[in-house]
């Protein structure tokens, strides 16, 4: 048996592919609060609370001074 020829006018033009998007880089979202003692120490809000949040908090302190 002899192959079939592929016609030009029955093949399809290839699609073009999506961009993809980048799913391992990371995220830098802007600090929300920063330590009055250290003010290079700052958080997003997002995650896990540091440490010095949580000891401003449970010192009796208001979040409000915490803000950046």
């Amino acid at each position: 048996m002899a192959p079939k020829a592929i016609s030009k006018t029955t093949a399809k033009p290839a699609a073009k592919a999506a961009p993809k998007l980048a799913t391992n880089s990371k995220l830098v979202s802007k600090a929300k609060y920063e330590n009055p003692d250290n003010p290079k120490q700052t958080w997003s809000g997002m995650g896990r609370k540091p440490a010095w949040f949580i000891a401003h908090l449970e010192a009796g302190k208001k979040l409000e001074g915490l803000t950046a």
